[in-house]
């Protein structure tokens, strides 16, 4: 077994398979999706009233599909 393949099924047990992992989406995406602009969303970030991005890189955001997804049903429902 190489060095490589040792590496990855070792790191397969830290991760449990029965969980899916997270769809991350774009700020573009979810301006599409929510219907708003860049700067509502960073101002409803601000204040609290929208799911806050994950870094995923040193100048990189992606929100999470599913925690977008809840906003907009919540969002729906208040109205």
């Amino acid at each position: 077994m190489s060095e490589i393949s040792a590496v990855a099924s070792n790191d397969k047990s830290k991760y449990p398979e029965n969980i899916p992992a997270p769809n991350l989406i774009s700020i573009k995406q979810v301006q599409i999706r929510c219907t708003i602009s860049r700067s509502t969303i960073y101002a409803y970030i601000k204040k609290g009233i929208f799911p806050k991005p994950y870094l995923i890189g040193v100048r990189a955001v992606r929100f999470s599909e599913t925690e977008i997804d809840q906003w907009i049903n919540g969002h729906i429902q208040n109205k």
